[in-house]
């Protein structure tokens, strides 16, 4: 019987051989957790480019995991997902801790020991993805980058940062000036960074600073949002 969890974790796992597709679903099955599969580490990128998940599970070539790690964590929303890889006996699993896995997965891959291992750190997961939460909410923001100043709406919110649309949207990675009021609140007024523009329009921002008394109101209203909820 599943283990009822607070957070629903959500997982993708990169893997084209479908014993460990059934052993990985089994394990999150019995930890409440979601997953989604992909078949190459090419088509695992392009899917993190626009989907926030808490966990990677990477079973490729050691070759093809490190790059999927060093893109995942150069940009993006998920450069702090944790990140498993599944390793092979003998192989050189201290390679992939070098290079930003967070935990090695020995093969052969046993439904109770990933469940454990995903278990140890859910605590620390489910603490990122309460922080990335989103909640839906359409207001207007006010953008200022390169000193041109550029008006988008708002789809959603969190403490990490928004989902906004815009006519011309920002370049990826470049930053800009912000201000926007809270519904029924405070300005909030600050700077953020673009991580995603996905082909619907829609561009995921990270706050970077926040001015002021900024964050104490964004705290604020988020807290009470989540009473509500």
């Amino acid at each position: 019987m599943p283990t009822t969890t607070a957070v629903a974790l959500q997982f993708l796992l990169v893997s084209d051989d479908h014993s460990t597709l059934k052993i990985v679903q089994s394990a999150l099955d019995s930890l409440g957790s979601n997953m989604t599969c992909s078949t190459s580490g090419g088509a695992a990128v392009v899917y993190l480019s626009s989907h926030r998940v808490d966990g990677i599970i990477l079973d490729l070539p050691l070759s093809s995991a490190l790059d999927v790690i060093a893109t995942v964590r150069r940009t993006g929303a998920n450069r702090r997902a944790f990140v498993f890889v599944c390793s092979d006996p003998g192989s050189e699993s201290g390679e992939a801790l070098k290079g930003g896995a967070n935990v090695i997965l020995q093969k052969p891959l046993d439904p109770a020991a990933v469940a454990a291992s995903v278990k140890t750190f859910h605590g620390i997961m489910a603490s990122e993805r309460r922080r990335y939460f989103r909640h839906h909410v359409t207001i207007p923001v006010s953008f200022v980058a390169d000193a041109v100043t550029q008006r988008a709406m708002m789809e959603n919110l969190s403490e990490g940062g928004m989902a906004v649309t815009m006519r011309n949207p920002l370049a990826r990675s470049s930053s800009a000036e912000f201000s926007f009021e809270l519904p029924f609140g405070p300005r909030v007024a600050g700077q953020a960074q673009v991580m995603w523009i996905n082909d619907a329009g829609l561009m995921g921002l990270e706050f970077r600073l926040l001015h002021g008394s900024s964050r104490e109101h964004l705290m604020n209203w988020l807290k009470n949002k989540a009473l509500q909820r």
